[in-house]
């Protein structure tokens, strides 16, 4: 299962965090840009890799949405899927 809190402010508010409920290592961190199309998003989005410490990835939603199944699901399977994701990740260390 994954838990999200409350995480500290990062200067321009709070930033929730995803943490697993089986330990107590922390989870990751999502930035969501959204604005109209040409607003800029893609730019902050680079300039964020810049200046970030952490490693951070860019995924373009088009390039998420083309990575889904081409069934849909109904949404109360969408935290199934994502503990399958996960497990995945954790089996490959």
């Amino acid at each position: 299962m994954i838990r999200y809190r409350q995480g500290e402010g990062t200067g321009n508010g709070e930033r929730t965090v995803a943490t697993s409920a089986d330990d107590d290592r922390p989870g990751g961190l999502i930035i969501f840009l959204n604005g109209t199309s040409s607003s800029g998003k893609s730019s902050i989005a680079g300039e964020l890799l810049t200046i970030l410490d952490e490693p951070y990835f860019h995924l373009p939603v088009d390039t998420f949405h083309a990575m889904r199944a081409r069934r849909e699901f109904p949404a109360d399977r969408l935290p199934h899927i994502l503990e399958q994701l996960r497990g995945a990740r954790t089996a490959g260390r």
